[in-house]
């Protein structure tokens, strides 16, 4: 593969004031020659050159000047050096030299837990998938499972990796099967996503794969296969539990700890079990992560400061933003070092963590009011472009953010309903309630025209909102009576005992999980209304 890593040479121009700066060469690099320990292959200047200190074929990082330099593919390029050109009097000229990785290089590390930790899922799946030998390493196949276990990873995988995935899927790789449909099914890059992952799941569950159960199940239970089917859902989640598959344990230890699914909030319970896995499993960050979620639901931010931390360094992204607000936020979960806050959310951007970049964005407006107008313009300017990078990492917050910016005008943005309705489909895509809460309100304030039957339109709104947690959809999905053929999946919503009849036995100890009865099934839709 050509130019796998470059040197790039800017010209920048600063000609009274104004800075401009244009590509004048590349320097390609023998990535095949990179060792880590030594110094960059090929490198034509007279400075002495950076001494590579890792490298897995995604990832690098370099010692150069006294200072460490980091490098990723999709990454931002790290300077280099910069040399000023002789000036003439208005305009200065400088050379700046950037490190670029410019396409993953499979099978340089096998050191697959390093490579986790360190976030190279590309390398580490393409790794992974170039030899039939590593589905008999247990290391290898935990690191590979443990990738789309997180679905924050999925938004880095390259289109490289993709076609790799796509082809061994192709050829039957139980695994291959698996990673491509958590791919679909959280990503949903197309309109033929959720086909597309429930045809993954299912072969992969024909082979007796657990988690080809445990991504069925997700599915049936959010109405991607048909209408919502929480018993099946519950069955195909026992089962795989039963064969210790991790993404069941992930899905009812969140429900456990969020009170989700029918599921009574317990994190005290959830603790004990995730304390067993940690025994057991001590090696995978997830559960110390899942930890932190359930001791901070029992005391505060700072208690679970340690568990985050150890998830964030283990390789967990998501944990960056969990362990920002454990460093500055006080027992009583308020900002108590905005210094420290902001620093930490810094580390966590460097990270890639998605919602370390929309805290970030929030940061930009947060004394909007009070700025000059100039300085409204730059904040305002800063807040939408850092809120655009946050989604294009994956976060549906920031998508939901930048639809209710267009839709109402804030920051003094001009109301622009194409714009904001563009956001929250695209937020609705991820699986954002609040996103379908937003898209009924525009279609019942007319601020948009859709295509076909208004009212069809908003009930199908309120009933995904419903789905994905709103409870304001919920309300609303049921109201006039309309769409009664999914009134046994809307009732499913409902805590038990609201209505009188539901019942919900606390479950026995020698259960499997997901073994309680579902509330208030006795067999009709309740409207509350």
């Amino acid at each position: 593969m050509e130019n796998e890593c470059v040197i790039k040479l800017y010209s920048s121009y600063s000609d009274r004031g104004s800075v401009s700066s244009t590509l004048k060469r590349e320097v390609p690099v023998d990535a095949s020659a990179i060792v880590p320990g030594r110094a960059l292959p090929d490198w034509p200047f007279s400075a002495k050159p950076p001494v590579v200190d890792y490298y897995d074929g995604e990832y690098m990082e370099l010692s150069f000047g006294g200072k460490q330099l980091k490098v990723r593919v999709g990454g931002e390029m790290p300077e280099l050096f910069s040399a000023e050109v002789p000036e003439n009097i208005h305009v200065r000229e400088s050379v700046v030299g950037y490190l670029s990785i410019e396409a993953v290089r499979p099978c340089v590390s096998r050191d697959f837990p390093e490579m986790f930790r360190r976030g190279s899922f590309n390398a580490l799946v393409q790794t992974f998938l170039s030899d039939k030998a590593f589905a008999d390493d247990p290391v290898a196949v935990k690191r590979f499972m443990w990738t789309f276990l997180a679905g924050e990873n999925l938004f880095f995988l390259q289109d490289s990796t993709l076609a790799k995935l796509r082809r061994s899927a192709d050829t039957g790789n139980r695994y291959a099967l698996y990673g491509l449909g958590r791919y679909h099914y959280y990503v949903r890059p197309d309109e033929t996503s959720d086909s597309i992952a429930e045809r993954c799941f299912r072969k992969a569950y024909e082979q007796g794969y657990p988690e080809g159960a445990a991504g069925l199940a997700l599915m049936y239970r959010c109405g991607d296969i048909g209408l919502v089917d929480r018993l099946r859902a519950k069955t195909l989640l026992a089962e795989a539990m039963e064969q210790r598959c991790d993404l069941a344990a992930f899905a009812y230890l969140r429900d456990l700890i969020f009170g989700r699914s029918g599921l009574k909030s317990d994190p005290a319970k959830a603790i004990e079990l995730l304390n067993e896995l940690i025994r057991g499993q001590g090696d995978n960050p997830m559960w110390r992560y899942m930890r932190g979620w359930a001791v901070q639901v029992t005391g505060s931010f700072p208690d679970a400061k340690d568990d985050y931390e150890a998830a964030a360094h283990g390789g967990i992204i998501a944990a960056w933003s969990d362990l920002a607000c454990a460093l500055s936020f006080n027992e009583n979960d308020e900002l108590a070092d905005p210094e420290a806050f902001s620093a930490a959310l810094a580390v966590g951007a460097e990270h890639r963590d998605s919602y370390c970049v929309y805290l970030q964005a929030l940061c930009q407006v947060e004394d909007f009011d009070n700025m000059q107008r100039y300085s409204q313009l730059c904040a305002r300017d800063r807040y939408i472009s850092l809120l655009e990078k946050a989604y294009g990492m994956g976060s549906k917050e920031a998508a939901v953010s930048l639809g209710n910016t267009y839709h109402y005008g804030l920051y003094n943005t001009v109301v622009d309903y194409g714009e904001a309705y563009k956001w929250y489909a695209r937020a609705s895509i991820l699986g954002s309630g609040d996103a379908y809460g937003q898209l009924y309100l525009m279609s019942l304030n007319g601020d948009i025209e859709e295509e076909g039957d208004a009212q069809y339109f908003r009930d199908i709104c309120a009933l995904k909102g419903a789905r994905y947690g709103s409870e304001a959809m919920l309300s609303e999905a049921y109201r006039q009576g309309r769409l009664t053929a999914f009134a046994p999946e809307i009732e499913q919503y409902y805590l038990p005992l609201s209505d009188g009849q539901g019942t919900q036995e606390e479950p026995d100890e020698t259960d499997i999980p997901y073994d309680e009865e579902y509330p208030d099934d006795d067999g009709r839709y309740d409207a509350y209304v």
